[in-house]
Order: structure tokens, then C-alpha cells, then sequence
């Protein structure tokens, strides 16, 4: 019965990273533009320099920050399904 466990949570994490790789590739490829949010502000300043990438990131900025938080909230979620439901973990709390 271990073992059976344990196997699937090997293919959940494997198609997880799978899916990760799929997105990540996936917004890169659509507007490389995307990556650049998370440079430090000097190589965004000289990027933002360029002619034809001129206003793309200020209008971009908003949006990923949205894009953060929801994958801040989405890792802490998973996270505490990892430990508490999975593991059996749980706050004892005794009056």
C-alpha cells in the first residue's frame, strides 16, 4: 500500500513539473516581453530603451503583480495541503 503511494505521489509531482514547464514555456514564448518583469529596474531601464519595447513594460507591470499574488496564494494552498492533508499533520489545540 506504501509503495502504491508513493508511486503517485512520484507521477503527481512529475506531471506537475511537467505542467509547469508547459506554462513557463508557454509565456515566453507568446511575448518574451514577460520575463523581463523580474530583471533588476537597470537592465529593465535599458530594455525599455529600445524603440519597439517602449511602454510594454510599465502596462505590464500591473498585471504581473496580479500573476504573483495568485501564485503566492496558489503555492501556500498546495503547501498546506501538502503537510496537513497528505502527511496527516494537524494543530492540536487544547483548551
Amino acid at each position: 500500500m506504501q509503495a502504491i503511494k508513493e508511486m503517485l505521489l512520484f507521477i503527481q509531482c512529475a506531471v506537475y513539473c511537467y505542467l509547469f514547464t508547459f506554462l513557463i514555456l508557454l509565456a515566453q514564448y507568446k511575448e518574451h516581453i514577460n520575463i523581463i518583469i523580474s530583471y533588476p529596474p537597470k537592465i529593465r531601464q535599458r530594455v525599455e530603451e529600445v524603440p519597439q519595447h517602449k511602454g510594454m513594460i510599465k502596462q505590464r507591470k500591473k498585471l504581473m503583480q496580479s500573476k504573483k499574488i495568485f501564485g503566492l496564494i496558489f503555492f501556500v494552498v498546495n503547501i498546506y495541503g501538502l503537510i496537513v492533508l497528505d502527511c496527516g499533520f494537524s494543530v492540536i489545540v487544547r483548551s
